[in-house]
């Protein structure tokens, strides 16, 4: 929690602190302390991009998971989990998608995505046999299903 107010006032900090060294001390000092402030914006960008794809990776291994099991393999926050889930569901493709079910967060990777496809659209089997064959990973009720089915039209731009 205090980490998160460090990032988001970090930057207006330093841009005040800056502006005083500009005025009072030396406008040489101030520009250095500019260009290395723009160099380390510039490396958490990067951090924060590579921290993200590799948390998409780390989902796609797993058919479904749900966030409080993510929480517990990486030893993260759920919290932080869930915000990070979210981020991600704002891009679901065919590759990774993320639902939002009953108050937590479920990522499918492209081979479970391909075969609920196969099986809720281009098959349209029946809700009872989806269950029976998919209730391994995890889908047990049909409230999952529906949400599946709607964002799978949604992905592949279905209209029917």
């Amino acid at each position: 929690m205090i980490i998160n107010f460090l990032k988001r006032i970090w930057f207006p900090s330093f841009i005040i602190f800056v502006i005083i060294i500009y005025f009072l001390v030396d406008k040489h000092l101030a520009i250095y302390l500019l260009i290395g402030m723009i160099i380390l914006l510039m490396i958490q960008i990067i951090y924060e991009y590579i921290k993200t794809l590799n948390f998409r990776n780390y989902l796609t291994k797993f058919p479904r998971i749900e966030d409080n099991r993510v929480a517990l393999k990486l030893n993260e926050d759920l919290e932080t989990i869930k915000t990070k889930m979210s981020e991600i569901m704002q891009k679901n493709s065919k590759n990774l998608m993320i639902l939002f079910i009953q108050n937590k967060y479920i990522s499918y990777n492209g081979k479970m995505i391909k075969a609920l496809k196969k099986a809720l659209i281009d098959h349209d089997f029946s809700t009872q046999e989806i269950l029976k064959t998919f209730g391994k990973y995890g889908i047990e009720n049909k409230l999952e299903l529906r949400e599946i089915k709607e964002k799978l039209k949604e992905i592949y731009k279905l209209n029917s």
